[in-house]
C-alpha cells in the first residue's frame, strides 16, 4: 500500500472537543476563546516523507517541517519547547510531542488521515481527544 497523499490545502468544517483538549493542555480561558472563534485552514506540501505543514488562520501562521522517522524540534505555542517524533502507523501520519521540560506541558498526539476526500486530524491529550474534520480547500 502506497503512502496517502496530503498534498493540498484543507478547510477545517467541524470540530469536536477542541476546547477539552486545549483546557487539558493548560490554555487559559482567553487563549481558548480566542482558539475557537477562528477558521483554521491547513496547507501540507509533502515529498515521500518529508513534510512542509503550514496552519493558517487570522491568529497566526506557523510551518512546521519534518521527515518521517526523524525527530525535530518544535516550539508549541507560548514558547513551550517540545521533540516531535513523527511516523507512519498503517495509512495515518502521526506525531508525538514531547516537552522538553516535562513541568511545561504534557504529552500530546497527532495524527492525520485521508477518510475518502477527506482528512481527519485527532489530537490527544491524556484521555481527551479531539476531532477535527477538514475539505480540500
Amino acid at each position: 500500500m502506497g503512502k496517502p497523499n496530503f498534498n493540498g490545502k484543507w478547510s477545517m468544517y467541524k470540530s469536536e472537543k477542541f476546547e477539552d483538549y486545549l483546557r487539558a493542555n493548560g490554555a487559559d480561558d482567553a487563549v481558548i476563546r480566542m482558539a475557537t472563534s477562528v477558521q483554521q485552514d491547513v496547507e501540507i506540501h509533502q515529498n515521500e516523507d518529508k513534510f512542509l505543514i503550514k496552519i493558517l488562520n487570522v491568529m497566526c501562521t506557523r510551518n512546521t517541517e519534518f521527515t518521517v522517522g526523524e525527530e525535530f524540534d518544535y516550539e508549541a505555542h507560548g514558547g513551550i519547547r517540545t521533540k516531535g517524533q513523527p511516523f507512519w502507523d498503517g495509512d495515518k501520519l502521526v506525531i508525538t510531542f514531547t516537552p522538553v521540560n516535562p513541568d511545561e506541558a504534557k504529552i500530546h498526539i497527532i495524527k492525520r488521515q485521508l477518510v475518502g476526500e477527506e482528512m481527519l486530524q485527532t489530537m490527544q491529550v491524556d484521555d481527551i481527544i479531539c476531532k477535527r474534520f477538514f475539505r480540500r480547500a
